[in-house]
């Protein structure tokens, strides 16, 4: 049995601030009615699956957090000294 379909994916990165990128998939799958549910569920999880390894790969949610969060508060140039339970808050990890 030949199984015929077709797919198109587009990889869009784009520049965010702190060294960070937006990463967006756009898929269009065309399975001509010739191919299993079955088939094309697995192949669109394997999809999704390739998103999720490179969130994994590159993720720097703590980090960025942390340069956030000193940014703001270096903005901040009236604000109250911060207490000790603060100060613990934004060295946590």
């Amino acid at each position: 049995m030949i199984i015929r379909s077709e797919s198109i994916i587009v990889y869009y990165f784009s520049r965010l601030p702190n060294n960070q990128c937006r990463y967006t998939m756009i898929v269009r799958a065309d399975a001509r009615g010739n191919v299993p549910s079955k088939v094309m569920s697995n192949g669109l999880v394997s999809m999704v699956d390739k998103c999720r390894q490179a969130y994994d790969l590159f993720e720097r949610d703590n980090e960025i957090d942390r340069l956030e969060r000193q940014a703001f508060i270096s903005a901040i140039t009236t604000a109250p000294e911060l207490t000790n339970f603060e100060r613990n808050l934004i060295h946590k990890r």
